[in-house]
This record gives C-alpha cells, sequence and structure tokens, in this order.
C-alpha cells in the first residue's frame, strides 16, 4: 500500500537494461511477487535526484540483496 500510494499514476520504472515498465504491470508484479520467497529481503541505496523540474523527477538508485 506505501509504493501504490508512493507512485504517479503516469510512474514508469526503467531497468538497467533499458526496458521501460509502466506503474500498474510494476504494482501487479510486486503485488503477485510479494511474500512468495521467505526470508528474501532487498532494499535501495545510493540514491541520487539526476533530474527534478516541477513535479517531474528522474531518481537513480542502486538495489541490494
Amino acid at each position: 500500500a506505501r509504493l501504490t500510494s508512493a507512485l504517479a499514476d503516469n510512474f514508469t520504472l526503467v531497468g538497467p537494461d533499458g526496458t521501460s515498465t509502466s506503474r500498474q504491470p510494476l504494482l501487479d508484479w510486486i503485488t503477485a511477487a510479494h511474500n512468495s520467497r521467505q526470508g528474501f529481503k532487498i532494499w535501495i541505496e545510493q540514491f541520487e535526484a539526476r533530474f527534478v523540474n516541477g513535479d517531474i523527477a528522474l531518481i537513480t538508485y542502486q538495489e541490494c540483496l
């Protein structure tokens, strides 16, 4: 629920390989995967705002396992 409320309706995730995933397919995938691997944890570090203009932002981060 926290993620759903935090992402804008037009949110897009661009992966390291350049593929993009829009908000709803991403939320569907995360919801389906939630708690599917016991003991698995992921967190993010090294946030960097690369571009900010009004309500548009490009943020990069490192995912850690």
